[in-house]
């Protein structure tokens, strides 16, 4: 009857890898290309095994461990360098099969069964009889009757073997350290007159540094401008320590570190460098990651295979950074994971928020909001009328006789009419009778005669003549350049008080449109019928009945007027200078007009750019000036919404979304500052083309927009953060962090940028639009250093557009 006993170990020689690695050691193999030496018996390290058949056992003797220099290696030590587990031993004394299922544990440091460490070799391990069976006591011949072979050539000829093959090696085909192999079941044919008998086997098996290697020991990071000593250690192929060899050392990049002759390396800059030590025979490396070394306020910018993985040192008492991850690409969004070990929590200012909050609720300044989705749609039409109209005559500075729907050339009198197209209509021809109200210097004020009732009075809108003359159109024609006169009227722009803008809105609304310029009517009738043929913008009427589905209030009327004038000026400018059909980009349209109103508060104010305008400033005295009001807090508002999304919006996307137009604005007034000189004149430039959106600005400045842009999302964390950044990373004109805490926008009393605070080893997931950028804080303790890695989610490289800057903030 078969019998089954108690599992049995055999222990037999090894081989091993030298890719293993951890944070502190590296071990490389060496080149494994030169033929291995001729075989050298091992007959002192032969592990020899005994079995005896009446007590079902099998015991090895532990041998001397030892290697040779060869290809494949051949080892023996028991519970040294290798392990065979026996277990399910079944003997049949009838038919004298004696058969046992073998495991190989792998304890050297070198993976088996591979030649380069990763992949394997098609061999596997082979276990090999160095002494087949030989009888020790009782009658009768022990044979193995499965080998996988009898022809092997270990250390001599026709050695019977088992092989493992890659398949029982795990999923990778390999045995690396500590790994167990796959059962292989081992039979031997041995009689019943067989009282004990013993054989002695040995374990073949590629490494990948079978002349042995070299390990390097030392910090895996360190600071710019530090320096460490490496250990280098020679070792065999199992790991055995070699005294007395010569070791020199090289550096992959020595613009990241520099190593000396005695394996002291110096961080020279961010980056990762390999350190290569080697001998005679054998080499080893280690890759030292060197972290940038930051003052408070300093940046520094990865790009590229770097932007992937960096490392952050905490240095001697602790530091915090914000790391940013830009996305470059102007059109695809791209969705991001920032991963951080070793982190403390961020504490302090910035935090963003840098000023207590006061008990100032501005949200009320908004309601209704305007709608600046309209004025997108206006934009693209016009973008789509000047391409419908290519080729055709761009201007005139005659107007055609006869033309219906057109401004009457010449300067007109109070009270004299004109038959006006007030519909937004592109080409199609339409006719309202509207009356002059009040004629000035550069403006003429027209009321549609077919308004509700209770419109503003004679004086009110002389009011607004004289502040569109006194203050707006200086303003704004010095920043930009005057407009043509196609209607020969002495230069003056006509806007026109309509019911059409308020039939705009849908009824109810809680938003409006306030007013706006169509380039169509720069065209002349004879190119497009439905232009009015001169430089005119469209104003929104006061219907204090809602007669037009919304009520739109005197203070209304009153409050916001004058600074859409200003706004739609810019854009009548914009495209009266060009040589239409070409019409600007609509973001960097908008920006400018942003800029305009802007503009119009400096001169209201007697201020400058460049002022770092704070909250004592649109504050004084414990209310907010009228010029704020004005011309001020729309801007302070769109930003606010930039601020709370960075991630979602960018200055140069085509929303038209408040926070798009919130961040052009103030990307403009930062490109402007940083560029310094008359910054009038580039305005102008910019607004009289022929260049468009990103070319034009770039020409301009006379270097990338795309650089400065990247430039910007760094200062809207580093600007009045009290962490003394760079003049790159200012915005000198407004103190932004000390305004909106005192303002509560609905969300409480913040710097409302977006931030993230990740627990250690947590993954941050940010999803950054074309242009998009998100900010994540992070601590890191005193003599610590934090791995940072930014991956694609989904997996791939990095795109090649993409920035990761990291900031130091405190």
């Amino acid at each position: 009857m078969p019998t089954r006993r108690s599992p049995f170990s055999v222990v037999i020689a090894g081989v091993i890898l030298a890719a293993c690695s951890d944070s502190a050691t590296n071990i490389v193999p060496v080149d494994v290309s030169t033929p291995a030496t001729s075989p050298v018996a091992l007959a002192s390290q032969t592990l020899n095994c005994s079995a005896n058949v009446p007590a079902r056992t099998v015991s090895c003797m532990d041998a001397q461990a030892g290697n040779v220099s060869r290809s494949p290696i051949i080892v023996g030590g028991q519970n040294v360098y290798v392990k065979l587990t026996s277990s399910n031993l079944v003997y049949n004394s009838g038919t004298g099969s004696f058969a046992f299922d073998v495991t190989v544990q792998n304890l050297a440091p070198q993976a088996m069964g591979t030649s380069d460490g990763t992949t394997g070799d098609g061999t596997g391990i082979n276990v090999f009889f160095q002494q087949l069976p030989v009888l020790t006591s009782g009658s009768g011949a022990v044979t193995v009757t499965n080998a996988t072979g009898t022809n092997g050539t270990f250390l001599q000829a026709n050695q019977t073997f088992y092989t493992y093959p890659g398949n029982k090696l795990g999923g990778d085909n390999i045995l690396s350290q500590g790994e167990t192999s796959s059962t292989l079941n081992w039979q031997f044919n041995v009689p019943a007159s067989v009282t004990t008998f013993s054989f002695s086997v040995y374990v073949s098996a590629n490494v990948a540094a079978p002349n042995g290697y070299i390990t390097l020991t030392s910090s895996p990071s360190m600071m710019a401008a530090a320096s460490q000593a490496l250990s280098a250690t020679v070792k065999s192929a199992v790991g055995n320590t070699i005294v007395g060899q010569t070791v020199s050392f090289g550096t992959s990049d020595a613009a990241v570190a520099t190593v000396a002759s005695d394996g002291t390396v110096t961080g020279v800059g961010p980056g990762t460098a390999t350190i290569t030590a080697t001998s005679t025979t054998r080499s080893g490396t280690a890759a030292i990651n060197v972290c940038p070394t930051l003052a408070l306020g300093g940046v520094y910018e990865f790009t590229g295979t770097a932007a992937a993985s960096f490392c952050l040192g905490g240095m001697g008492a602790g530091q915090e950074y914000v790391v940013i991850p830009y996305n470059g690409d102007n059109a695809a969004s791209v969705a991001l994971s920032v991963t951080a070990s070793n982190l403390t929590a961020v504490s302090g200012n910035p935090s963003p928020s840098m000023a207590p909050g006061d008990a100032i609720t501005v949200a009320s300044l908004f309601q209704p909001t305007r709608d600046y989705s309209f004025e997108k749609k206006l934009r693209n039409e016009e973008i789509a009328l000047a391409r419908q109209l290519g080729g055709q005559p761009a201007r005139s500075r005659s107007r055609l006789p006869g033309a219906t729907g057109a401004i009457t050339p010449g300067v007109p009198l109070v009270g004299a009419t004109m038959s006006l197209n007030m519909l937004q209509n592109a080409c199609s021809t339409s006719s309202t009778t509207a009356t002059v109200k009040s004629v000035g210097t550069h403006i003429i004020i027209m009321e549609d005669n077919t308004n509700p009732p209770n419109q503003p009075l004679t004086s009110e809108y002389d009011a607004m003549a004289a502040t569109f003359d006194n203050l707006v159109y200086p303003a704004v024609t010095a920043a930009f350049g005057t407009p043509n006169d196609i209607d020969n009227n002495g230069g003056r722009v006509i806007a026109v008080f309509t019911a059409a803008v308020n039939d705009l809105t849908p009824s109810p609304s809680s938003s409006y449109v306030g007013g706006y310029f169509y380039s169509r009517d720069l065209y002349t009738a004879g190119v497009c019928a439905g232009s009015n043929v001169g430089e005119m913008f469209y104003m929104l009427a006061m219907d204090s009945l809602g007669a037009h589905g919304n009520v739109r209030s005197s203070s209304l009327i009153k409050s916001q007027s004058v600074g859409t004038m200003g706004h739609e000026f810019q854009h009548l400018i914009n495209a009266s200078r060009r040589n239409l059909p070409t019409n600007e980009d609509s973001w960097l349209n908008e920006g400018m007009s942003h800029i305009a109103e802007e503009k119009i508060y400096y001169a209201a104010t007697s201020t400058n750019p460049g002022g770092n305008i704070a909250y004592a400033d649109i504050h004084p005295g414990g209310s907010f000036t009228q010029s704020y009001n004005d011309y001020s807090s729309n801007n302070i508002g769109r930003l606010y919404s930039w601020l709370a999304a960075p991630d979602a919006n960018a200055a140069t996307d085509a929303s038209a979304s408040l926070a798009q137009r919130g961040s052009a604005w103030a990307f403009l007034r930062y490109a402007l500052d940083r560029k310094g000189g008359t910054e009038n004149t580039l305005l102008a430039a910019l607004a009289g083309g022929p260049d468009i959106g990103r070319t034009n600005l770039t020409n301009r400045l006379g270097t990338s927009m795309d650089t400065w842009l990247k430039d910007f999302v760094v200062a809207a964390y580093a600007d009045d953060a009290g962490i003394s950044a760079g003049s790159t990373y200012l915005m000198p004109s407004w103190n932004f962090r000390d305004i909106y805490p005192h303002l509560n926008y609905g969300s409480g009393f913040v710097y409302a940028l977006k931030t993230a605070d990740p627990t250690s080893g947590v993954g941050q997931s940010l999803t950054l639009a074309a242009n998009g950028v998100g900010y994540v804080r992070l601590g890191v303790g005193a003599s610590v250093f934090s791995t940072v890695s930014v991956a694609k989610s989904g997996g791939g490289a990095l795109p090649s557009n993409l920035s990761v800057m990291v900031l130091r903030r405190k």
